[in-house]
């Protein structure tokens, strides 16, 4: 099962180089059906997977939000990283 994630990784970069999205979007729906695959054979739920890695997201941005002295589009890609890092740091504790 590994072998088939590496596989379908490879060909999603592969298609990631073309410009014929159709070709992308099919690649990357290969693997995600294989990530879901896996997340099975584990007994593991992809849907809750997601779903909670969606939550922790909304919860960082808000409080990266939150500690911005200025709008987020202001912000650079190190300073946005930087108010990333420290609030999933404090939503850690």
């Amino acid at each position: 099962m590994w072998a088939k994630f590496e596989e379908e990784l490879a060909e999603f970069k592969e298609a990631l180089q073309t410009s014929d999205q159709s070709h992308q979007q099919a690649e990357l729906g290969d693997l995600l059906f294989t990530l879901i695959n896996i997340a099975r054979w584990y007994d593991l739920d992809p849907s809750e997977a997601l779903q909670g890695t969606h939550q922790r997201f909304i919860q960082r941005l808000t409080l990266m939000e939150k500690n911005a002295n200025r709008p987020l589009h202001q912000y650079s890609l190190e300073e946005l990283d930087s108010l990333w890092q420290a609030a999933k740091k404090e939503l850690n504790h």
